[in-house]
């Protein structure tokens, strides 16, 4: 079947059977007003350090609005759902970030070129999880390789043109990982004027081990292969023109063009993605088809995280069996697939109501138990659900409180419990921020790659440690324990551990340690050639405290920069002078200049111009403090910031920003806390429990 039609037939599958959701490809349009009701109650508790978001009853849980995944979850589900590796997302366009996080509905719309690159994404997915490939296989393409590494010869239009005179030759490394019986081919074309037709070989290891007279010409090129045994191994492939022949005055000559390198092994490997797609065997299978039918129904399950209903089992079957008619039944069922990839019951998760139960709260219904089941892998994994959470949504054991935190605590101890780190624990910190931020390498010369990698890898470790360790949320800001390595002990002047990789070490009182001391908030928050205590005092606020800032005002006059010899300190006490200026750098200034004592890249100073640092600095209720460590000090007994670290937690854990009703849940959240303090864990389940997590507001559309 030719492609186009076939293209065609997809899409008209996506359109009338694979289950759009009503109003996703509008994009975010349809998310217009519960976006600008977000915003409404974001812009109206802005002052409230409570966030209760005005007086609305406990019982107004407000739906998480239509949520397409976003490229980690989209990275992490296909993974899971096909056992691949590809990581297709890295190559569409960022996430928008809304209150700090880039898995919020309200931020994830939908472009036509995005949709071209599921597509893509989708064909090359089919192709990885279902093709059986050779264990051995290098593809090398003769110009490119060639201008890449000099070698003689010119270029040709789909090729590489050898040298004449008989001593060229093209040149190329592969590495065998086993003993492989492989197959080489080399397509080649070639022309000869009063001379021999070209010839060819092909010499491995010093050794010819094919020769070929290339009749095929430079119009019509042919494929010449050879089969040969592989030791495991390095492998030198060179091809030769031995009769290569230039004789310009006698008008003589023969040329060979060398358009690529093929080797592939006998050996193959099974991808893991074919075990978990073909449930069945079509070829032992009584009926075929219908154990085909039993493989596209089953996949559709799990990546649209919700069994089907018989109309769209009916219809993928259909699907499946017009195209085999064509194209054939393995063929049939890539092209399925990439069907499933492009419905939007696949890259996106709505909030579908359940029934209501005699324990669920007036004037809301319970989530679906498979929309909680999708809600819990995306907070804890940024992925799909396992079978084990599949079975525990069909079972109705979502519904109940024990079952629901023996979940988290076996999610959380699974290794897809990375998520958190990377969906979560990297934009809290920064982290992400410290991977594009560039410091100026003549003003900080001692920044390099390893450096940023290490400082990235400590942040993020601290928080995973956290997150298993049981320990209170507000240790995080003076723990005894760090993540080290010599290259950042250089950098803090601290003792080397003695590895190039991290480990974790023990601290003392008089040790760097703790989130205030983190080299890469401290790096990413800073100008490229100074600190930037407006941004660092933003990052303390916003980050830890929860307190929103306001945008700057259009009008505002751009900080100067520093005169000869003044300090930044100076600079922004000149700056809040304007009364423009004043009103956001008046909270912002104090809480940043505080931490002075610590350059644009983390490192520890005394003096700032030739002139002793000023440390003081203070956050708002008046608190003073002199330097990082009074103000970790501070922040370990403030009850702001293990609420602001669960407001974070909540508003990541639904997947939407704040919304009328929440104030009540976020503040039953904040009561539970200050009865007792809590561990990162003990956190994530009280926000799984909450109703807000769990529920919907009744008569919700």
């Amino acid at each position: 079947m030719p492609r186009a039609p076939i293209d065609r037939l997809l899409v008209a599958a996506l359109l009338a059977s694979a289950g759009c959701y009503q109003g996703a490809a509008r994009s975010s349009g349809s998310d217009t007003d519960a976006s600008s009701d977000a915003s409404a109650s974001a812009s109206a508790s802005a002052g409230d350090s409570d966030g209760s978001g005005g007086d609305a009853p406990p019982s107004a849980v407000a739906p998480e609005p239509l949520h397409r995944l976003n490229r980690l979850e989209y990275n992490n589900t296909v993974r899971d759902l096909l056992g691949v590796t590809l990581r297709p997302a890295d190559a569409f366009p960022p996430d928008n970030a809304t209150e700090g996080f880039d898995n919020l509905a309200e931020g994830l719309t939908l472009t036509p070129s995005q949709m071209d690159l599921y597509a893509l994404a989708a064909r090359e997915l089919a192709e990885a999880a279902l093709t059986i490939v050779p264990r051995l296989a290098a593809h090398v393409g003769a110009r490119a390789h060639a201008e890449a590494s000099g070698q003689a010869g010119t270029a040709f239009d789909w090729g590489w043109s050898m040298p004449r005179g008989g001593g060229g030759a093209l040149n190329f490394t592969i590495e065998a990982s086993a003993d492989e019986a492989i197959t080489a081919s080399i397509l080649a074309g070639g022309d000869a004027l009063g001379v021999p037709t070209p010839e060819m070989g092909l010499v491995v290891d010093g050794v010819e081990v094919g020769h070929w007279i290339v009749s095929a010409t430079p119009v019509e090129p042919a494929v010449y292969s050879v089969a040969l045994p592989l030791a495991a191994g390095a492998h030198t492939f060179a091809i030769t023109f031995p009769n290569g022949y230039d004789q310009p005055a006698e008008n003589i000559y023969n040329s060979l063009v060398v358009g690529y390198l093929d080797v592939e092994s006998e050996a193959t490997v099974t991808p893991p993605g074919r075990t978990m797609i073909y449930v069945c065997d079509p070829d032992a299978a009584a009926d075929p088809a219908l154990c085909y039918r039993t493989i596209v129904t089953r996949l559709a399950q799990r990546a649209w995280r919700r069994p089907l209903a018989d109309a769209d089992a009916d219809a993928l079957s259909e699907l499946w069996s017009g195209l085999a008619a064509g194209e054939g039944p393995e063929e049939a069922l890539k092209l399925t697939l990439r069907a499933i990839l492009l419905s939007s019951r696949f890259l996106y998760r709505p909030s579908l109501p359940g029934v209501a139960g005699e324990d669920t709260p007036p004037g809301l219904v319970p989530l679906d138990d498979y929309t909680l089941a999708s809600r819990l892998s995306y907070f804890l994994w940024s992925s799909m659900p396992d079978d084990e959470l599949f079975d525990a949504a069909a079972a109705g054991l979502l519904r109940d409180d024990d079952q629901l935190r023996a979940q988290v605590q076996r999610m959380l101890a699974d290794p897809r419990a990375d998520g958190l780190r990377a969906g979560f624990a990297s934009q809290w910190l920064s982290t992400r921020h410290l991977a594009l931020h560039q410091p100026d390498p003549a003003t900080f010369p001692s920044f390099d790659e390893p450096l940023r990698a290490a400082m990235i890898e400590e942040s993020e470790r601290l928080f995973v440690d956290f997150l298993g360790n049981g320990r209170p949320i507000g240790e995080m800001m003076r723990p005894d324990f760090g993540y080290l390595n010599d290259r950042l002990a250089e950098h803090y002047g601290a003792a080397p551990p003695g590895s190039s990789e991290l480990v974790r070490v023990d601290l003392g009182d008089d040790d760097r340690r703790g989130l205030m001391l983190l080299g890469a908030w401290q790096t990413a928050t800073s100008a490229s050639n100074r600190t930037s205590p407006v941004l660092r005092g933003r990052w303390i606020l916003e980050q830890l405290l929860c307190i929103a800032m306001p945008a700057p005002p259009p009008d505002v006059p751009p900080l100067m920069p520093p005169a000869e010899g003044a300090t930044i300190r100076e600079v922004l006490e000149e700056h809040r002078q304007n009364p423009t200026c004043a009103g956001c750098h008046d909270l912002l200034d104090p809480a940043g200049l505080g931490m002075e004592g610590y350059d644009g890249v983390g490192v520890r100073r005394e003096l700032e111009k030739g002139l002793p640092v000023d440390e003081s600095g203070a956050i708002p209720d008046g608190l003073a403090f002199n330097g990082a460590d009074e103000l970790a000090a501070l922040l370990a007994e403030d009850p702001r910031f293990v609420e602001c670290l669960a407001d974070k937690l909540f508003t990541y854990g639904l997947g939407r920003g704040p919304m009328a009703g929440d104030g009540a849940h976020r503040l039953a959240l904040h009561d539970a806390l200050a009865e007792a303090p809590a561990s990162l864990d003990q956190l994530i389940e009280m926000i799984v429990l909450s109703p807000a997590f769990r529920t919907r507001s009744e008569g919700e559309e």
